[in-house]
């Protein structure tokens, strides 16, 4: 069943969205010209001064551009139907799954934005879903923009889905347009991708 599988992926999405933002701060960390800059942001965290959205972005800005290639798949592959089934069983599955993570994650009481995770109710943690939702449909639309994934040989980087993700996380990190950044976040997205192979999980539900 297409929600079945979709269900299966959900949580593996989400731990990768963290997994490839903790890969990508070590990255910065080990760059001499970004240490400075690095250590700032990570002392800020848990102070007043840093909102809750900002620490967790880097992960979120991952997690969408995985979604967005789901559905970019699952689009090619499966018949209507079973496309409708699949791609919202995961968008649902898949924040839910990333904002119980992200409450719930620490060891302890760490405190984000003078607040302890453990502290949100369910509403407030609705409302962090509900910001979820409206990112990934604003990033869904930018990316939608792109005809093709990845450049073709030769072709210019520029207005590919993965070049522009790589653009969003070195803005996020201070590096805006920056081609190393965006190359890392390019490269690790891509890594990713195939470590949890999307397509073959669709081609099963095809047949």
């Amino acid at each position: 069943m297409p929600s079945d599988t979709a269900s299966r992926l959900a949580p593996m999405l989400s731990q990768l969205s963290f997994s490839c933002a903790r890969t990508l701060a070590d990255e910065v960390m080990g760059g001499t010209k970004t240490k400075k800059f690095v250590r700032k942001l990570l002392g800020r965290m848990g102070t007043p001064e840093l909102r809750f959205e900002e620490v967790t972005q880097v992960s979120a800005e991952f997690l969408y551009v995985f979604l967005h290639v789901a559905d970019r798949e699952a689009f090619g592959t499966l018949d209507e139907q079973k496309r409708n089934e699949f791609i919202d069983t995961l968008i649902d599955e898949t924040i839910y799954s990333f904002v119980k993570t992200l409450i719930t994650i620490t060891e302890g009481a760490v405190e984000i934005s003078g607040y302890k995770m453990d502290d949100f109710d369910l509403e407030e943690q609705e409302l962090v879903r509900g910001g979820a939702y409206k990112e990934f449909d604003e990033r869904h639309l930018e990316y939608s923009k792109c005809k093709d994934l990845f450049a073709e040989p030769g072709e210019p980087l520029g207005k590919t889905v993965f070049w522009e993700f790589g653009s969003v996380i070195s803005q996020a990190i201070g590096k805006e347009k920056d081609i190393y950044w965006v190359s890392v976040a390019f490269g690790l997205a891509v890594s990713a991708l195939k470590e949890i192979n999307i397509q073959d999980a669709l081609d099963k539900i095809a047949s």
